[in-house]
């Protein structure tokens, strides 16, 4: 299940414990991962409290908070640098600040860009990563994790 934002107030992992305005998750599937942005301006501002929430409920090695601000942190700025000159002309060395929303890192560069859509990159952009981008930020080790976990639950 892809959830977004605010929604994740709306979520639990207790299956004991939920009313009219909490949706328990183990009843879709009680083999959960929960992959969880940041948010906070630096590495150690605080988690709020519905992602310690989930995380408790979920427990350890099932969750990953992203080391980045967001998920799109952990676009690569080579990544970036590849994808920018190939789809739009631009040519400059391109820094991804993993403690700045992604959309801010490429805001000076709203004239060229057609699109503001997360999709509309995201599929512009994957043609562009290549096994050098596991190694920005804590994605090989998270990845890591995550694939060592399905491959538990379906032994």
């Amino acid at each position: 299940m892809f959830y977004g934002g605010r929604l994740l107030a709306n979520l639990s992992f207790d299956f004991d414990w939920f009313n009219n305005e909490v949706i328990p998750l183990l009843k879709i599937n009680r083999n959960a991962f929960v992959v969880l942005d940041r948010d906070g301006e630096t590495l150690d501002a605080k988690i709020n409290d519905t992602k310690q929430r989930i995380t408790a409920e979920i427990g350890d090695g099932n969750y990953w908070i992203t080391n980045g601000k967001e998920i799109e942190n952990y676009l690569s700025d080579e990544t970036i640098s590849r994808w920018l000159p190939e789809e739009y002309g631009y040519k400059s060395e391109f820094t991804n600040d993993p403690n700045t929303k992604f959309e801010n890192n490429i805001s000076k560069l709203s004239g060229i860009i057609k699109s503001s859509s997360k999709t509309v990159l995201s599929s512009e952009i994957a043609k562009y990563i290549d096994e050098d981008s596991l190694e920005t930020l804590d994605l090989k080790k998270n990845l890591t994790n995550l694939i060592a976990q399905i491959k538990k639950w379906n032994e």
